[in-house]
Protein backbone atom coordinates (compact mmCIF):
# COMPACT_ATOMS: atom_id res chain seq x y z
CA UNK A 1 0.00 0.00 0.00
CA UNK A 2 2.85 2.43 0.84
CA UNK A 3 4.36 1.81 -2.57
CA UNK A 4 1.05 2.65 -4.24
CA UNK A 5 0.69 5.85 -2.22
CA UNK A 6 4.22 7.01 -3.03
CA UNK A 7 3.68 6.21 -6.72
CA UNK A 8 0.52 8.30 -6.80
CA UNK A 9 2.28 11.21 -5.13
CA UNK A 10 5.19 11.01 -7.57
CA UNK A 11 2.90 10.93 -10.63
CA UNK A 12 0.89 13.85 -9.25
CA UNK A 13 4.01 15.96 -8.68
CA UNK A 14 5.51 15.23 -12.09
CA UNK A 15 2.36 16.17 -13.99
CA UNK A 16 1.65 19.16 -11.75
CA UNK A 17 5.17 20.53 -12.27
CA UNK A 18 4.81 20.15 -16.04
CA UNK A 19 1.44 21.92 -16.07
CA UNK A 20 2.81 24.78 -13.96
CA UNK A 21 5.70 25.25 -16.37
CA UNK A 22 3.45 25.99 -19.37
CA UNK A 23 0.43 27.46 -17.56
CA UNK A 24 1.62 31.03 -18.06
CA UNK A 25 1.44 30.47 -21.83
CA UNK A 26 -2.11 29.09 -21.78
CA UNK A 27 -4.38 31.46 -23.73
CA UNK A 28 -7.61 29.46 -23.65
CA UNK A 29 -8.88 26.25 -22.09
CA UNK A 30 -12.39 24.82 -22.50
CA UNK A 31 -13.17 21.62 -20.59
CA UNK A 32 -16.96 21.93 -21.18
CA UNK A 33 -17.73 20.74 -17.66
CA UNK A 34 -20.06 23.65 -16.84
CA UNK A 35 -23.77 24.07 -17.65
CA UNK A 36 -25.57 26.70 -19.70
CA UNK A 37 -24.76 28.52 -22.92
CA UNK A 38 -21.31 29.74 -21.89
CA UNK A 39 -18.11 27.73 -22.13
CA UNK A 40 -15.88 29.03 -19.35
CA UNK A 41 -12.27 29.75 -20.24
CA UNK A 42 -10.33 27.99 -17.47
CA UNK A 43 -7.09 29.76 -18.44
CA UNK A 44 -8.18 32.91 -16.61
CA UNK A 45 -7.95 35.06 -19.74
CA UNK A 46 -11.73 35.59 -20.06
CA UNK A 47 -11.89 34.07 -23.54
CA UNK A 48 -15.29 32.55 -22.71
CA UNK A 49 -17.26 30.92 -25.51
CA UNK A 50 -20.88 31.54 -26.55
CA UNK A 51 -22.69 28.28 -27.34
CA UNK A 52 -25.59 28.18 -29.80
CA UNK A 53 -27.40 24.87 -30.12
CA UNK A 54 -24.48 22.56 -29.28
CA UNK A 55 -25.18 20.10 -26.45
CA UNK A 56 -23.01 18.72 -23.69
CA UNK A 57 -22.60 14.96 -23.94
CA UNK A 58 -20.10 12.37 -22.75
CA UNK A 59 -16.73 13.59 -23.98
CA UNK A 60 -13.28 12.12 -24.14
CA UNK A 61 -12.73 13.32 -20.57
CA UNK A 62 -15.88 14.12 -18.60
CA UNK A 63 -18.25 16.23 -20.71
CA UNK A 64 -17.70 17.29 -24.30
CA UNK A 65 -19.66 19.48 -26.71
CA UNK A 66 -21.68 17.88 -29.51
CA UNK A 67 -22.49 19.67 -32.78
CA UNK A 68 -25.37 18.51 -35.00
CA UNK A 69 -23.82 19.54 -38.34
CA UNK A 70 -26.77 21.81 -39.16
CA UNK A 71 -26.54 25.09 -37.25
CA UNK A 72 -24.70 24.53 -33.94
CA UNK A 73 -21.92 26.93 -33.03
CA UNK A 74 -19.52 28.10 -30.36
CA UNK A 75 -17.72 31.41 -30.85
CA UNK A 76 -14.83 32.69 -28.75
CA UNK A 77 -11.88 35.06 -28.62
CA UNK A 78 -8.20 34.13 -28.72
CA UNK A 79 -7.06 37.21 -26.82
CA UNK A 80 -3.44 36.70 -25.82
CA UNK A 81 -2.45 34.65 -28.88
CA UNK A 82 0.12 36.11 -31.29
CA UNK A 83 0.26 35.21 -35.01
CA UNK A 84 3.95 34.30 -34.75
CA UNK A 85 3.75 31.31 -32.38
CA UNK A 86 1.12 29.12 -30.78
CA UNK A 87 -0.32 25.64 -30.30
CA UNK A 88 -3.90 24.42 -30.62
CA UNK A 89 -4.86 21.15 -28.92
CA UNK A 90 -8.28 19.51 -29.24
CA UNK A 91 -9.96 16.13 -28.92
CA UNK A 92 -12.50 15.38 -31.67
CA UNK A 93 -14.84 12.56 -32.59
CA UNK A 94 -16.49 12.79 -36.00
CA UNK A 95 -20.16 11.78 -36.06
CA UNK A 96 -20.43 11.72 -39.83
CA UNK A 97 -18.24 12.07 -42.90
CA UNK A 98 -19.14 14.48 -45.68
CA UNK A 99 -17.71 15.22 -49.11
CA UNK A 100 -18.08 18.92 -48.31
CA UNK A 101 -14.59 20.41 -48.61
CA UNK A 102 -15.10 22.59 -45.56
CA UNK A 103 -16.00 20.33 -42.65
CA UNK A 104 -14.38 22.44 -40.00
CA UNK A 105 -13.09 21.33 -36.61
CA UNK A 106 -11.37 24.63 -35.73
CA UNK A 107 -12.04 27.87 -37.62
CA UNK A 108 -10.10 31.13 -37.24
CA UNK A 109 -11.40 32.65 -40.44
CA UNK A 110 -10.02 34.76 -43.27
CA UNK A 111 -8.07 36.83 -43.98
CA UNK A 112 -5.80 35.33 -41.30
CA UNK A 113 -6.85 31.74 -41.60
CA UNK A 114 -6.16 28.95 -39.11
CA UNK A 115 -8.32 26.05 -40.29
CA UNK A 116 -8.38 22.46 -39.08
CA UNK A 117 -10.75 20.49 -41.30
CA UNK A 118 -11.75 16.94 -42.20
CA UNK A 119 -13.44 16.80 -45.63
CA UNK A 120 -14.39 13.18 -46.29
CA UNK A 121 -12.62 12.50 -43.01
CA UNK A 122 -9.23 13.58 -44.42
CA UNK A 123 -7.40 15.68 -41.85
CA UNK A 124 -5.93 18.89 -43.26
CA UNK A 125 -5.07 22.47 -42.30
CA UNK A 126 -5.06 25.88 -43.99
CA UNK A 127 -2.83 28.64 -42.62
CA UNK A 128 -2.78 32.31 -43.63
CA UNK A 129 -3.02 32.42 -47.41
CA UNK A 130 -1.42 29.00 -47.79
CA UNK A 131 -3.60 26.05 -48.77
CA UNK A 132 -1.97 22.81 -47.69
CA UNK A 133 -2.53 19.26 -48.95
CA UNK A 134 -4.45 16.69 -46.96
CA UNK A 135 -2.46 14.52 -44.61
CA UNK A 136 -3.97 11.26 -45.84
CA UNK A 137 -4.97 10.55 -42.26
CA UNK A 138 -8.66 9.64 -42.11
CA UNK A 139 -10.69 10.47 -39.00
CA UNK A 140 -13.03 7.51 -38.70
CA UNK A 141 -16.58 8.01 -37.45
CA UNK A 142 -17.04 7.42 -33.75
CA UNK A 143 -13.34 7.37 -32.87
CA UNK A 144 -11.66 9.93 -30.59
CA UNK A 145 -8.54 11.64 -31.95
CA UNK A 146 -6.20 14.16 -30.35
CA UNK A 147 -5.14 16.90 -32.78
CA UNK A 148 -2.31 19.36 -32.15
CA UNK A 149 -1.39 22.18 -34.53
CA UNK A 150 1.87 23.99 -33.78
CA UNK A 151 2.74 27.37 -35.35
CA UNK A 152 6.28 28.73 -35.11
CA UNK A 153 7.16 31.87 -37.09
CA UNK A 154 6.14 30.67 -40.54
CA UNK A 155 6.65 26.97 -39.86
CA UNK A 156 3.96 24.52 -38.77
CA UNK A 157 3.66 20.94 -37.59
CA UNK A 158 0.47 18.90 -37.28
CA UNK A 159 0.18 16.02 -34.81
CA UNK A 160 -2.41 13.24 -34.58
CA UNK A 161 -2.54 11.33 -31.28
CA UNK A 162 0.87 12.70 -30.34
CA UNK A 163 2.62 11.76 -33.59
CA UNK A 164 3.68 14.19 -36.31
CA UNK A 165 1.74 13.70 -39.55
CA UNK A 166 2.65 16.84 -41.51
CA UNK A 167 4.98 19.83 -41.33
CA UNK A 168 6.05 22.66 -43.58
CA UNK A 169 5.86 26.42 -44.05
CA UNK A 170 3.09 28.99 -44.51
CA UNK A 171 2.60 32.69 -45.25
CA UNK A 172 -0.06 35.33 -44.69
CA UNK A 173 -0.95 34.84 -41.01
CA UNK A 174 -0.44 38.41 -39.85
CA UNK A 175 -2.98 38.99 -37.07
CA UNK A 176 -5.42 37.26 -34.72
CA UNK A 177 -9.08 37.89 -35.51
CA UNK A 178 -11.61 38.89 -32.80
CA UNK A 179 -13.64 35.69 -33.14
CA UNK A 180 -13.04 31.99 -33.80
CA UNK A 181 -15.45 29.03 -34.06
CA UNK A 182 -15.60 25.26 -33.69
CA UNK A 183 -17.28 22.91 -36.17
CA UNK A 184 -18.33 25.54 -38.73
CA UNK A 185 -17.18 28.52 -40.79
CA UNK A 186 -17.94 31.93 -39.24
CA UNK A 187 -20.98 30.48 -37.49
CA UNK A 188 -22.99 30.52 -40.72
CA UNK A 189 -21.94 27.65 -43.00
CA UNK A 190 -19.97 24.42 -43.49
CA UNK A 191 -21.29 22.93 -40.25
CA UNK A 192 -19.63 19.76 -38.99
CA UNK A 193 -21.27 16.94 -37.02
CA UNK A 194 -18.79 16.06 -34.29
CA UNK A 195 -18.07 15.98 -30.56
CA UNK A 196 -15.13 18.04 -29.28
CA UNK A 197 -13.44 18.17 -25.90
CA UNK A 198 -10.50 19.72 -24.03
CA UNK A 199 -9.71 22.64 -26.33
CA UNK A 200 -6.44 24.29 -25.29
CA UNK A 201 -4.60 27.13 -27.01
CA UNK A 202 -1.07 28.15 -26.02
CA UNK A 203 0.92 31.23 -27.01
CA UNK A 204 4.03 29.11 -27.55
CA UNK A 205 5.07 26.41 -29.98
CA UNK A 206 4.97 23.17 -27.98
CA UNK A 207 7.31 20.36 -28.95
CA UNK A 208 6.37 16.71 -29.37
CA UNK A 209 7.33 15.77 -25.82
CA UNK A 210 5.16 18.56 -24.38
CA UNK A 211 2.19 17.55 -26.52
CA UNK A 212 2.49 13.95 -25.34
CA UNK A 213 2.72 15.11 -21.73
CA UNK A 214 -0.44 17.16 -22.25
CA UNK A 215 -2.26 14.05 -23.45
CA UNK A 216 -0.90 12.03 -20.52
CA UNK A 217 -1.76 14.68 -17.93
CA UNK A 218 -5.34 14.82 -19.19
CA UNK A 219 -5.62 11.05 -18.96
CA UNK A 220 -4.27 11.00 -15.41
CA UNK A 221 -6.08 13.94 -13.84
CA UNK A 222 -9.17 14.92 -15.81
CA UNK A 223 -10.46 11.38 -16.10
CA UNK A 224 -10.49 11.12 -12.31
CA UNK A 225 -8.21 8.09 -12.23
CA UNK A 226 -6.10 9.48 -9.39
CA UNK A 227 -9.20 10.46 -7.42
CA UNK A 228 -10.63 7.01 -7.95
CA UNK A 229 -7.38 5.33 -6.93
CA UNK A 230 -7.11 7.49 -3.82
CA UNK A 231 -10.61 6.44 -2.86
CA UNK A 232 -9.52 2.83 -3.21
CA UNK A 233 -6.42 3.46 -1.08
CA UNK A 234 -8.46 5.07 1.69
CA UNK A 235 -10.63 1.99 1.94
CA UNK A 236 -7.62 -0.28 2.44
Amino acid sequence: MKTLVFTLIAVSLIVANFCDAIEENLVLYFDFEEKGNTAIDRSGNDNDGTIIGAKRVDGKIGQGLSFDGEDDDISFSLKGLLPTAGTILIWVKQLEVSADNSRYIFNHHDPNRIYIKAPEGNLLVTLGNTGLPGTGKILEIGVWYHIALVLDDGKYELYLDGESVQKGTYKGLNAINPTSHLCNHKGTEAFNSAVVDELKVFSQALDKASIKKEIQSEAVFASGKIATTWATVKKQ
